[in-house]
């Protein structure tokens, strides 16, 4: 009798045993789902950016959700209008001269798109977490100038510093001014609303900029900057592209960019820079920028 009490008792108990281990398994495949859903990238300090992907949606689909839904029907040219003085500049002759026809960047994503959609998700969760006063004062000064933008050792403005770096200060201007005048040659052909026009419950938090969203300008200006120095010094790339990403979401966090018009600035970058490395004038002044970080 008392052996069947025994086994009795050990068959409890390892039933018991077994849907505990199954529960506390349940439990833990739970709460890792829970993690991931709200996971953030970790951020060593306040200045880090909020997310270290360029382009979080790209797997989602960009289609429109609907060819009548009255969302499609917005554009920068019929909710804003373009800056006289900044239009006017899409008239300047290029110091390269690198053809349209060597960039290949993706039409923008659909305005009702699930990609879009979820777009104006995270610029809302960004307005509601990363407008700190920090980041707001960085908003600030990056709208209106560079050169004040740190790139490893150096602010931009130093880099162009004729005096400090003659050759680098060259290469760097003329590649800048032909990249601005390509992104708002292609801004004009997407001519893609801005956030705030297209989800009126965002707010910016500095004037808009009177030209299209996509690509970026500041993301490509930032990217350019970073791709070049980092071709003139390799070791310092992972830290250029890090402060080239932190200005880009900057301009997210503002209320003016949505993740694709920062993703395409980037693109837009590095296919111009691999461009121009093909270019013999750029090839040029490359080598002789170079030398000045060879010393």
């Amino acid at each position: 009798m008392k052996i069947k009490y025994i086994f009795a008792a050990l068959f409890l108990f390892g039933i018991g045993g077994w849907l505990f281990w199954l529960q506390w398994e349940n439990k833990s495949a739970n709460i890792s789902e829970t993690a991931n859903e709200k996971a953030v990238p970790v951020r060593a300090d306040a200045s880090d950016p909020p997310r270290m992907t360029l382009d979080p949606f790209i797997s989602l689909n960009s289609i429109a959700a609907s060819i009548d839904d009255p969302r499609e029907k917005l554009a920068f040219s019929n909710t804003m209008e373009w800056d006289v003085v900044i239009r006017a500049s899409l008239a300047q002759k290029p110091f390269f001269n690198v053809s349209l026809d060597s960039f290949d960047i993706p039409s923008p994503p659909a305005n009702s798109s699930a990609r879009t959609v979820q777009e104006l998700q995270l610029l809302h969760e960004y307005q509601d977490t990363f407008r700190t006063k920090e980041i707001l004062k960085a908003i600030g000064a990056e709208a209106s100038t560079l050169e004040n933008i740190q790139f490893g050792d150096y602010t931009y403005g130093e880099y162009i510093n004729a005096k400090k770096f003659p050759k680098t200060s060259a290469l760097l201007r003329n590649g800048l001014k032909d990249i601005e005048i390509t992104v708002l040659k292609l801004k004009e052909h997407f001519d893609r609303v801005r956030p705030t026009e297209l989800d009126p419950t965002l707010a910016a938090v500095i004037a808009v900029p009177g030209h299209p969203a996509y690509p970026g300008g500041h993301s490509t200006q930032v990217y350019f900057i970073a791709y070049t120095l980092s071709e003139l010094i390799p070791e310092k790339r992972a830290v250029m592209e890090t402060s080239a990403l932190r200005v880009a979401l900057h301009r997210e966090i503002a209320g003016l960019h949505y993740s694709s018009d920062t993703a395409a600035g980037a693109l837009l970058a590095r296919q111009f820079v691999d461009a121009l490395k093909k270019n013999q004038k750029f090839k040029e002044m490359f080598e002789e920028a170079k030398a000045e970080w060879s010393k």
